[in-house]
């Protein structure tokens, strides 16, 4: 085979070549949608391919020659353009199947969204209601909570007045009753009730920024729960003795304090019932520690059980069979909120003291 014919087939490849190229080039205008740039291309190689093709007659007609190594140069580049157009195919392929999942995706999204918000809107609305529902209960136990604590602060008092009124009939049943001690008993007894009516005010305002604060004696306070608890422990054979090592003048409101030393006190008493104790007694000892004052109140009742001790000033936790368990845990709530102080209960010997430091 000599030069001439080597050069036609070199020749006729090269135009087979760019107008198979010019083919896949039309063929991804459709695939791409990018009409104005691959027209282009395919417009150049079907140029291209005429042109060779022209060459190509006129080399066989004589009428021109050929050159081998300016052939095999255009056979190369027409190889190397069908090569790159049909690695290109594969490309936007994938750009077309990523831009279809693409908006399936968008369109799964969007049809999500919008399910989404109505559920957000229906579960908007069910916590709205829940919410309501947590209120009116929180409210409802609140005030169960209040109507508890006001009817266990009334319990002593009232016991208290029971006494008096007793007293005093039995007094006057034996014609023994003198004006002198109707003034006391009255006196007594009006102070117990105007007691009862500073309760009802103390809880209303518990909670209140602007509650009535003012200075007062702890002193005075604690011989006031003394004087409201005297009936009882006299009745039940209770000796109290009390010692103010050191007096302080504290700020905030004194019936509030009045009410946790009563409950104190209270408790003590409840817990000598069902025990044999010889000679029961209660100490209340005010004194001093580091800038604060302290009172002490110990009895000889034997003692809080330990698995008590740990949670005595827990709501709704109670020694007694038939106790509330909110007085020690409103106790400790007044000390801690309206005298930003401390209150705690221990076993010493014989018995059980609470602390109270403000």
């Amino acid at each position: 085979m000599d030069q001439l014919n080597v050069i036609h087939i070199v020749m006729l490849f090269s135009i087979v070549f760019q107008f198979a190229a010019a083919i896949l080039a039309l063929r991804l205008i459709r695939l791409s949608g990018v009409v104005a740039a691959w027209s282009l291309v395919a417009g150049g190689l079907l140029i291209m391919g005429v042109r060779r093709a022209v060459a190509f007659l006129h080399i066989i007609s004589g009428s021109s020659q050929g050159d081998m190594t300016v052939e095999l140069l255009g056979l190369l580049i027409s190889l190397l353009m069908l090569v790159g157009i049909y690695r290109i195919k594969p490309l936007f392929v994938q750009l077309i199947q990523s831009r279809e999942n693409l908006l399936a995706n968008q369109l799964q999204l969007q049809e999500i969204n919008q399910t989404l918000a109505g559920r957000v809107e229906c579960e908007v609305k069910a916590n709205l209601e829940k919410d309501r529902m947590m209120m009116l209960q929180a409210r409802e136990a609140v005030m169960g909570e209040m109507i508890g604590n006001v009817a266990h602060q009334w319990k002593q008092p009232l016991n208290n007045l029971a006494l008096n009124i007793q007293e005093m009939q039995y007094s006057h049943r034996i014609q023994a009753l003198t004006d002198e001690e109707m003034e006391r008993g009255t006196a007594r007894s009006m102070e117990l009730i105007g007691f009862m009516s500073h309760t009802i005010d103390d809880f209303r305002n518990f909670f209140s920024p602007r509650k009535p604060i003012r200075i007062f004696s702890l002193a005075d306070e604690v011989e006031r729960a003394l004087s409201f608890v005297a009936h009882s422990y006299l009745h039940r054979g209770i000796t109290v003795t009390s010692h103010v090592e050191e007096n302080s003048r504290l700020t905030g409101p004194p019936n509030e304090l009045t009410q946790v030393l009563m409950n104190i006190l209270q408790n003590a008493s409840d817990a000598f019932q069902g025990k044999n104790i010889e000679k029961p007694k209660v100490e209340v000892l005010v004194t001093r520690e580091q800038e604060r004052a302290v009172v002490r109140i110990r009895d000889n009742a034997g003692g809080i059980a330990p698995d008590m001790l740990e949670r005595i000033f827990d709501a709704y936790v109670s020694s007694k069979p038939n106790g509330s368990g909110i007085g020690l845990h409103m106790s400790r709530g007044i000390i801690e909120r309206s005298f930003r102080g401390v209150i705690s209960a221990m076993n010493v010997e014989g018995g059980a003291e609470f602390k109270i430091t403000i």
